[in-house]
């Protein structure tokens, strides 16, 4: 979950963890390697995302095209279109599980800001070498603010997962993302989060 991205994805040192946490180096090492043997068992079964298999880099990049198009459309159909029959949705470290179109469908159709996918702006960055997304929630003032990250694995011309990370605002900052913005979302097209 989150200790994991901060070592593996904003490369932390185990040092700056484990103050953030309130606990020990050793601690914090503990915990991570725990993580990330969870994480790899429930990889191997498949649960937490699929393998990211584009059938091109020119393929990947459109698909993502049309999923940010279809987001600002407020086209929840049209998202469904770009996902495979077997697609997983999950949010580590919350036990949500959502597999195939429909059910995905009905997530976005409901919740993330209750459904107002419009109050939600997107913006491509590459994350762990994968496409993805980072997500910014308009507030009351109208400027928008890091809300977290979704992470896609594609296999030939559909999403087979899509894994989001909410709350990750200091991880989204720590990568050089902004914290906030007015107006159109920053590009990001030359940001990598590794």
């Amino acid at each position: 979950g989150t200790l994991q991205a901060l070592v593996d994805v904003a490369e932390w040192s185990a040092r700056e963890t484990a103050e953030l946490l309130g606990t020990t180096v050793a601690g914090a090492n503990s915990a991570l390697q725990r993580a990330r043997e969870r994480v790899d068992s429930l990889r191997l079964e498949g649960a937490l995302a699929r393998e990211h298999r584009p059938a091109s880099a020119r393929d990947e990049q459109e698909l993502i095209s049309r999923f940010l198009a279809a987001w600002e459309a407020v086209d929840v159909d049209a998202l469904v279109e770009l996902l495979a029959d077997d697609a997983l949705l999950t949010m580590p470290p919350e036990p949500i599980r959502l597999v195939g179109p429909d059910a995905i469908g009905a997530f976005f159709r409901t919740v993330p800001a209750g459904g107002f996918l419009d109050r939600i702006r997107l913006t491509p960055v590459e994350f762990n070498g994968q496409p993805s997304v980072a997500a910014y929630l308009r507030g009351e003032d109208g400027t928008y603010h890091a809300y977290g990250v979704m992470v896609f694995a594609l296999a030939g011309r559909a999403i087979t997962s899509i894994t989001g990370f909410a709350e990750c605002r200091s991880v989204m900052i720590r990568a050089g993302l902004p914290e906030w913005f007015a107006g159109d979302p920053p590009s990001a097209s030359s940001r990598q989060i590794e």
